[in-house]
């Protein structure tokens, strides 16, 4: 596979994905089609298949202990949403000194806790194939061969300021819609 067609990670190397912190996450419907809701004058109406994603990401404290989705928003075609990992090991914390987030982790702890990796595949998955149950069952919007693009956004948060405004961000979100670069009607791009 040439350079071209590799995807260039965002991950912070040598970082635990599963150690107790928040994560600011955002998943993007395969070519942005606008399959979960519909904002008209800043307000937000979800479709059903917008409220099959609320009932997903409300269900993944249920299915991983330690886990607790936060603060979230259903867009047209990508979602927002803040997950805490309340794993508590040594050295675990919501504030990451990035000087030291570079070294290796030499715990040797077993891994039984979740990655954020984990947690967002099951969460698509789920979606998914939840999704096509709406498209069989009730009709829904069919997606073109996948219903989210490859990956996903991550971004650590790294202390109190980065959470609220990250918070903030998730609630205005539908008011900045016609400004948003993933709306297909944005002319700004």
């Amino acid at each position: 596979m040439s350079d071209t067609n590799q995807r260039k990670t965002l991950r912070l190397p040598y970082y635990d994905y599963s150690q107790a912190g928040a994560y600011f996450v955002t998943l993007v419907a395969q070519r942005r089609a606008n399959l979960f809701s519909e904002v008209n004058q800043e307000a937000l109406k979800l479709f059903p298949a917008g409220e099959m994603l609320a009932h997903w990401w409300k269900k993944l404290a249920e299915y991983f202990s330690g886990v607790t989705p936060g603060e979230f928003v259903i867009m047209p075609n990508h979602f927002h949403g803040i997950l805490e990992f309340t794993r508590d090991l040594p050295n675990s914390s919501l504030i990451i000194d990035e000087s030291i987030a570079d070294a290796p982790n030499n715990n040797n702890i077993e891994d039984i806790d979740p990655t954020l990796s984990q947690v967002m595949q099951w969460f698509k998955t789920m979606t998914t194939n939840e999704y096509i149950r709406g498209v069989k069952q009730s009709r829904w919007e069919p997606f073109d061969r996948r219903l989210w693009q490859r990956s996903y956004f991550e971004h650590i948060i790294r202390n109190d300021e980065d959470y609220e405004r990250i918070c903030l961000y998730i609630q205005s979100n539908p008011q900045q819609w016609d400004m948003d670069q993933e709306n297909p009607n944005n002319s700004i791009k």
